[in-house]
């Protein structure tokens, strides 16, 4: 896994959090969420979804990998990060 600056995840993240309707790429919610210490998981076999999950906790969120990524999937991203800032 590449890890990312972590500026460049808060940038995106806010950026996300402002207008998380805008035409998102995978390559985006990546860094943000390895700027936020997330890991994910594709599953082999051409799966259009990607796993994100934290150690620190026992649930995870999926986002579809499909452009436009849709907003509710961004909104799921930020408010996952928030739940870890908080903990």
């Amino acid at each position: 896994m590449v890890s990312f600056p972590m500026g460049q995840a808060q940038k995106l993240l806010e950026k996300m959090r402002n207008n998380p309707k805008a035409d998102w790429k995978i390559e985006q919610v990546r860094t943000v969420a390895s700027g936020y210490g997330l890991k994910w998981t594709r599953p082999k076999g051409g799966s259009s979804h990607e796993t994100y999950f934290h150690a620190s906790r026992p649930e995870n969120i999926t986002v579809v990998d499909k452009r436009p990524i849709k907003a509710i999937y961004i909104k799921r991203l930020v408010d996952f990060i928030d739940s870890l800032e908080t903990n």
